[in-house]
């Protein structure tokens, strides 16, 4: 079997998010490889992600599975058995040209026979698998992560936040503006937190809710339960206190049908309400309302999402 990825192109909102040309010659009698070269945070680890997620996507379609892409379109060019494959895909509208023929059926893809992802980095953006599943899907992660992509995430993005509140010195400032414009990163971070559910920041929560929060964790199995046990009655009119009313003054975000809160840190003149908002957040996460938070990095003034960033 000979395999050439030729073109990837993808965008999202009218913004192209990569165009990339792999290869110019269609065809060659040797293995043929490629080396992708970029500076810090131009988007190396997540190219190759993308292009496990898409060939996944076309995977499933052609078993007539459900399949799932995060951005609105896809354009990928690829050589197999002297075929050449060129395939568009905008909002799952999908279409199949293969040697300039249109196909009648999914069926009639050939794809690639594996997808191996190998990684040496603890935090890769490769979608996890369990080794010991049981499937005939032909992507296999070769990784050194040992959990899913949403857990890992979960746990460094918990503990970000946490040191950038225990350190607020400024000599950890002064180190962090260095590694951030080491990376051509600007001076600032932001910390979104999700809730659980829509109406938390929107209507009023009440200490009889929250009572019976607990209740609840504490006869759950959840490693939780420890810190919950020691929640004072003191700690809960507080947080009704914070949620009720602190918290609208506070910068809000719209994520989806949610609404979130939002602590942009500018370590240029380290002023943030994140530091005595912290202890309320972090025991709303410890009561299941919210979720970790999601950090958000900068590049030229442009946001992008920490999960995405290796």
């Amino acid at each position: 079997m000979t395999f050439q990825l030729i073109n990837l192109k993808v965008s999202n909102r009218e913004k192209v998010l990569f165009d990339v040309p792999f290869s110019g010659e269609m065809k060659r009698e040797k293995l043929l490889s490629t080396v992708i070269i970029g500076i810090n945070g131009s988007g190396k680890s997540y190219l190759l992600t993308i292009i496990t997620e898409v060939f996944r996507a076309l995977e499933n379609l052609k078993k007539g599975r459900e399949y799932s892409l995060r951005y609105d379109r896809y354009n990928i060019e690829y050589l197999l058995n002297n075929s050449i494959y060129k395939i568009s895909i905008k909002k799952k509208l999908i279409d199949v040209v293969a040697n300039n023929k249109t196909l009648t059926s999914f069926e009639q893809l050939e794809l690639p026979s594996n997808i191996l992802a190998v990684s040496f980095m603890v935090n890769d953006k490769f979608v996890f698998k369990q080794t010991n599943a049981k499937s005939d899907e032909f992507y296999e992660y070769f990784g050194i992560r040992r959990t899913s992509n949403a857990t890992w995430i979960n746990t460094i993005s918990k503990k970000l936040s946490e040191t950038f509140i225990e350190n607020t010195n400024k000599q950890f400032i002064k180190k962090l503006k260095q590694i951030l414009k080491f990376l051509n990163f600007d001076s600032k971070i932001s910390l979104v937190f999700e809730p659980t559910r829509k109406t938390l920041f929107t209507r009023t929560l009440t200490v009889k809710q929250i009572n019976a929060r607990l209740k609840k964790i504490k006869q759950s199995d959840d490693l939780t339960v420890s810190t919950i046990r020691k929640i004072t009655s003191k700690q809960i009119n507080d947080l009704c206190t914070f949620v009720n009313k602190t918290a609208k003054n506070r910068t809000r975000e719209m994520l989806g049908d949610k609404v979130g809160l939002k602590y942009l840190i500018q370590f240029e003149n380290n002023e943030s309400s994140l530091g005595q908002d912290y202890d309320y957040l972090k025991l709303l996460m410890d009561l299941e309302y919210i979720e970790p938070p999601r950090i958000y990095l900068y590049k030229y003034d442009e946001e992008f999402d920490f999960d995405y960033a290796s």
